[in-house]
């Protein structure tokens, strides 16, 4: 009695450690599915620039050094090799193979949560979890873009798993692994520095989250690998400093002017739509993350039992939800990166919940549960619906009638045009750079990035080609003066003096593409008459 239950005796330490057939077959359907999810996802705004980045590298160019990339630096290196790896370097499959690489990522998050759980509950907590984490609007909705959400928590996740594994033999390079791969999340997405501490504090205080000491990692080589993983943001930084905290930090610090009060409500509409307050939300429908976090919240309270896998994720999904809420603005889609980790630390709360309770109260849990898991599933075919065809309440595209410039079929139709308009030698203006990927064309230097212009109203103009940045008033004297060969963009991304500059240039609309235009310069330019 008041004994704390040995963790390294738990029934987990029982199970069979091999893989079966079943966690074979398990694996296959997770990346079957990711890939089918891929497939169906509209495309989201922000993919342009991820994808377009990623062609720069693969074309020997490199984030903050050469272009304004607001981000950390390694999504494009894994993006560019991975396509270098699959042979695809430019063409009209281009989009498909940066995209299949984040189906990899999805289906690396389901199967690594499913080893997790797996390894401390069982086999069938396993398939529940990954069924939860598959079917969450928030999974299949923002883990299947060209983002940083799916690449930067596939990494947590496999750090957490390699701090679970009682390895004695490799136990050097399971401790590098796990500093590199916390590191690399980071490298990715540089909320996530905060949760290089968990690690840490693994190293120094093991019992409390449930791992013997004996299996704990070395801090000297936990921190060794973060060095190594810290070396690729690291060479950037000497080389071009100040352009790396730009993109990095500067942006972000200037982003938002919204006052306090209402940066708060801002705030605090997304916590109604996260916990189903207030009023309905069109961007999904149902109770999914109410039950994910609070589930997850009541696991708080057994974790002294809590097996070590769960209480990584109760920190790791806590840690995030305080991350996700601190950048202005906020966003909702950023809370995906807590859905696996609050999965975990649910399944895991239940499994104990079952083991511990009379025949009668696991009957009784059961029906409750079988209830929750209802109302989960209920409204996965709408939101699915909505980011996988009508594109209703979601972020930049907002209706059925938006959602058709947003379409793979529609793109490619877009990306034939640009090449049909345009030669190899010359640069294209694209208000949005997924225009150019998979051509051979190059974008205006300093437009590589359609948050770049709003960037470059916040600096003066001696700074902007520090910062790799071209502003609207720059862009239209150089449509003015005929500089320019095409422009190409969405009807809502022309602003007034763009349009004013294309007109007073006697640019030609040479294409329309259901909402996206294609502006070409007058094949004879007169010269200027002599004042």
């Amino acid at each position: 009695m008041g004994v704390r239950p040995d963790i390294s005796a738990s029934p987990a330490s029982s199970r069979k450690k091999g893989l079966s057939i079943a966690d074979g077959a398990v694996f296959v359907l997770c990346f079957v599915y990711s890939f089918w999810c891929v497939h169906e996802r509209l495309l989201a705004r922000d993919e342009g620039f991820y994808t377009y980045a990623a062609q720069l590298v693969r074309e020997g160019m490199h984030p903050a050094l050469d272009f304004f990339y607001p981000q950390m630096p390694l999504l494009p290196y894994l993006y560019g090799g991975g396509a270098a790896l699959g042979g695809v370097v430019l063409g009209e499959n281009a989009w498909e193979a940066y995209r299949a690489i984040t189906a990899v990522f999805f289906g690396g998050i389901l199967s690594l949560s499913y080893l997790i759980v797996v390894r401390h509950t069982g086999r069938l907590y396993g398939w529940i979890a990954t069924l939860l984490i598959a079917t969450c609007h928030l999974s299949f909705a923002w883990f299947t873009v060209v983002q940083t959400y799916a690449g930067s928590v596939l990494f947590l996740l496999l750090g957490v798993y390699l701090l679970t594994v009682e390895e004695r033999r490799f136990r050097i390079w399971r401790d590098l692994c796990i500093g590199i791969s916390f590191v690399i999340a980071v490298q990715i997405r540089l909320f996530f520095l905060p949760l290089c501490v968990l690690p840490v504090l693994v190293a120094l205080f093991p019992r409390v989250f449930g791992i013997e000491r004996e299996q704990a990692p070395k801090l000297r080589t936990l921190l060794y690998g973060y060095l190594i993983g810290v070396l690729p943001s690291l060479l950037l930084f000497v080389r071009a400093p100040e352009s790396f905290f730009f993109s990095n930090l500067g942006y972000h610090l200037t982003r938002s002017s919204r006052p306090l009060g209402t940066e708060l409500a801002h705030k605090w509409r997304v916590f109604e739509v996260l916990f189903s307050l207030g009023r309905p939300s069109q961007k999904f429908d149902g109770f999914q993350t109410p039950i994910l976090f609070i589930g997850a919240c009541a696991s708080l309270f057994w974790w002294k039992k809590l097996a070590a896998g769960a209480r990584l994720s109760l920190c790791i999904g806590a840690l995030l939800f305080g991350i996700s809420l601190t950048p202005n603005p906020t966003y909702v889609q950023y809370f995906v990166t807590i859905v696996p980790f609050a999965v975990i630390a649910l399944v895991s709360w239940f499994s104990l919940l079952i083991s511990s309770t009379r025949r009668t109260a696991r009957w009784i849990l059961s029906l409750v549960s079988l209830s929750a898991a209802a109302i989960f599933l209920a409204h996965v075919p709408t939101d699915m619906e909505r980011y996988f065809h009508t594109g209703k309440g979601v972020i930049g595209i907002g209706s059925p009638q938006k959602a058709v410039d947003w379409r793979m079929s529609e793109l490619k139709k877009v990306l034939s045009a640009v090449q049909r308009h345009s030669r190899a030698d010359e640069t294209v203006l694209a208000l949005w750079p997924g225009y150019l990927v998979g051509t051979h064309r190059r974008a205006v230097p300093g437009t590589e990035n359609h948050f770049g212009v709003r960037a470059a109203e916040t600096l003066p103009p001696e700074e902007h080609t520090r910062y790799h940045l071209r502003s609207i008033a720059a862009l239209s004297e150089e449509i003015r003066r005929h500089e320019i060969p095409l422009v190409v963009g969405h009807r809502s991304s022309f602003r007034r003096e763009l349009r004013t500059a294309l007109s007073e240039a006697g640019y030609q609309k040479v294409e329309t593409i259901h909402s996206v235009l294609l502006f070409r310069k007058p094949l004879k330019t007169l010269p200027k008459s002599k004042p």
